[in-house]
């Protein structure tokens, strides 16, 4: 499976992160290793 990660301590809110194609958005970068193991471990 193939995730899209918007950070959302960037300059973009959600919807445009969505828009942009973001499958998962996450508050922070910090965020980012949860996430990825979610979407790759069972």
């Amino acid at each position: 499976a193939t995730t899209v990660a918007g950070v959302l301590t960037g300059a973009h809110p959600e919807a445009v992160l969505r828009e942009a194609g973001a499958t998962a958005v996450v508050p922070s970068i910090r965020d980012l290793p949860a996430l990825l193991e979610r979407q790759v471990l069972p």
